[in-house]
C-alpha cells in the first residue's frame, strides 16, 4: 500500500504509511525523499528500531542530543542527511 499525503494543522506534509507512525515534513523534503524517509519511519513502532535502523547506516546514526519537553515527554534527535530526525516520545 502507497503511502498517502495529508497535511497537519502546522501545513508540513505528513505521509501516512500503513503503520501509525508518520513522518511529519517540516522542512520541505522532495517527493523522493519524503517517500523514502516515509516507508523508513513507518517501521520504527520503537525508539529501539529506530535507533537499530541507525546503526545499520553508513556512517552509522546515533542519537545526538535528547531534548526535555515535561516530565514525561522528550524528544530524541538523531542527524539525517544535513537535517534531523525528531522522535517524540512519552
Amino acid at each position: 500500500m502507497a503511502p498517502r499525503l495529508r497535511r497537519d494543522p502546522f501545513d508540513a506534509r505528513k505521509v501516512t504509511a500503513v503503520s501509525d507512525i508518520p513522518l511529519i515534513d517540516y522542512a520541505s523534503l522532495d517527493e523522493h525523499t519524503r517517500q523514502r524517509l516515509g516507508a523508513v519511519i513507518a517501521t520504527h513502532t520503537s525508539l529501539e528500531r529506530a535507533l537499530n535502523w541507525g546503526k545499520t547506516q553508513r556512517p552509522p546514526l546515533a542519537v545526538e542530543a535528547i531534548l526535555t519537553q515535561d516530565e514525561y515527554t522528550h524528544d530524541v534527535l538523531i542527524p539525517f542527511e544535513n537535517r534531523y530526525l525528531v522522535y517524540d516520545t512519552t
